[in-house]
């Protein structure tokens, strides 16, 4: 049986070697990166995993949330910037991933 497997934050570093470790005869696997969409808009995760589901067959065995976002916020950077910043974390690194699962 065939291991259907997606990978998110898959174009470099950690998620790209996952994805690498993961492909094989036994596996089918979509590697999902930020040219995917932008899981910092909340109907990112939904659309990717229905356009996922297309691709595998109508099956997500394995899920792999590697996509994650850092935001610089320096001492001094406005309010307003601060706070848009942590919004994009939180929904690219917490909300995505659980929108996903």
């Amino acid at each position: 049986m065939t291991t259907h497997i997606l990978i998110t934050g898959a174009s470099r570093g950690i998620g790209a070697a996952i994805a690498e470790a993961l492909t094989g005869d036994a596996t089918k696997v979509v590697a999902l990166s930020s040219a995917d969409g932008d899981l910092s808009d909340p109907a990112t995760p939904d659309r990717l995993w229905q356009a996922s589901l297309d691709r595998l067959d109508g099956r997500i065995d394995v899920l792999v949330n590697n996509a994650g976002v850092f935001e610089a916020n320096p001492l001094g950077d406005p309010n307003t910037d601060w706070l848009a910043n942590w919004n994009r974390t939180m929904q690219v690194n917490l909300t995505a991933s659980a929108q996903l699962c």
